[in-house]
């Protein structure tokens, strides 16, 4: 009875255990799958990159805008000064002539409102008896013969020299836009005075200027046969200039007689200004010379117009 006993109690125990763990299945939830941790990335330096590099978009920006408006500053501000510049001050021919940096120092030829000099009293009246004079005549020439018209003692259109021109160029130039013969056509001279040759005497041969000035005489003398034409000497250099450039009075004194010569045989009047502006030493009197020693001061030109009226 006992076996029996203990043997039901086994098999009740094992009824039990069965129940036991079937009740358990029923109720454990079954395990969850773990979810993978997503990956984690280090977007550190990424992000201090892309600021980085903002930052010096923004940097460029600014700098560019600032250089910008500092430019336009400067060219407002030298416009200004150059604007004041031209309204105080009136270039020489001297003044000009430097500025162009030709072999020859020749200048351009400038507005008369922008070159004349301020005049009073007897020197207005001198422009204005030399524009009357002169009204219906032409000079021909270089730098030095465009002082005439620069320091106001002759009007624009009764003046033709340019920049570099010589007795072999003149046929060929135009001033303002203006040629040789169109300029002869419309004034109709009634005075032609020709001074050209102090340029070549830097790199052309005296005989070389002489043949080419023939040549200008002989197409005067068939194109415009009531045009009375005169031919100047060049003007003598100063001894300063004479030991620091080409320009030699032996070559002034010899193209000098050249001319007066062929003159002769053109049968046009010669103007010797050689004599006229000379000091005792045979160089150009410093009274008449700029500190160039070859251009002319004002008085050189008014003591030029006034031997050419006293020897028409």
């Amino acid at each position: 009875m006992s076996i029996a006993l203990a043997l039901f109690n086994k098999i009740l125990y094992n009824i039990k255990v069965i129940y036991n763990k079937n009740s358990t299945k029923e109720v454990t939830l079954m395990p969850q799958r773990r979810r993978k941790k997503p990956k984690s990335y280090n977007l550190a330096p990424i992000v201090a990159t892309l600021n980085l590099f903002i930052a010096l978009v923004v940097l460029s920006l600014i700098y560019a805008i600032y250089s910008f408006v500092k430019q336009e500053n400067i060219y407002s501000s030298d416009n200004d000064t150059s604007h004041t510049e031209l309204a105080e001050t009136k270039p020489t021919p001297l003044e000009i002539s430097k500025r162009n940096a030709e072999t020859t120092a020749i200048p351009t030829v400038m507005d008369s409102t922008e070159s004349k000099t301020v005049a009073s009293g007897s020197e207005k009246d001198n422009f204005e008896e030399s524009n009357d004079f002169f009204s219906n005549d032409l000079f021909i020439g270089d730098s030095i013969m465009t002082g005439f018209y620069l320091y106001g003692y002759l009007n624009k259109d009764n003046v033709f020299a340019k920049v570099g021109m010589t007795p072999g160029t003149v046929l060929n130039e135009s001033v303002d836009g203006v040629t040789f013969n169109e300029k002869l056509n419309s004034l109709k001279p009634r005075n032609v005075y020709i001074m050209l040759g102090t340029n070549g005497l830097s790199y052309l041969t005296n005989d070389h200027m002489a043949e080419e000035t023939v040549k200008l005489l002989e197409h005067l003398s068939s194109n415009y046969p009531d045009s009375k034409v005169y031919l100047l000497s060049i003007p003598p250099v100063t001894k300063v200039r004479e030991q620091n450039h080409p320009q030699k009075m032996s070559d002034v004194n010899d193209y000098g007689d050249k001319l007066s010569e062929l003159a002769n045989e053109a049968e046009v009047k010669f103007l010797d200004i050689r004599a006229l502006l000379k000091d005792k030493d045979g160089y150009m009197d410093e009274m008449f010379a700029e500190e160039d020693g070859l251009h002319f001061k004002p008085a050189a030109y008014t003591a030029v117009l006034d031997y050419i009226k006293n020897n028409l």
